[in-house]
């Protein structure tokens, strides 16, 4: 996700989510979690403890937000450990003999 995409995701996101919805917390975590272990890993040179660096900084966000507590964080990947990510849907499907 570039800067413009992700500025504009975070201001559509951040207001809902500071309201308690757990949908716009889990996008901002899932739009931001691989940036922030890539920082973290960048410092640390540890994969491990840039995931954790990485939990521990959304649990912060979270501890700001009384409201999102109950919600369940997901797992955070290390960039040279990607978590597959959903599937993009395919455009109309050709007979194998086309492709």
């Amino acid at each position: 996700m570039t800067a413009l995409p992700l500025e504009s995701m975070l201001q559509r996101e951040l207001p809902a989510a500071s309201g308690g919805c757990p949908r716009s917390y889990g996008r901002i975590v899932l739009a931001c979690q691989n940036t922030v272990t890539a920082i973290a890993l960048a410092i640390t040179r540890d994969v491990q403890a840039s995931e954790d660096i990485a939990q521990e900084a959304f649990k912060g966000l979270a501890a700001a937000h009384p409201a999102q507590q109950p919600f369940q964080f997901p797992a955070v990947a290390a960039p040279d450990h990607p978590q597959p990510g959903p599937r993009l849907a395919a455009g109309p499907s050709r007979p194998a003999a086309d492709r």
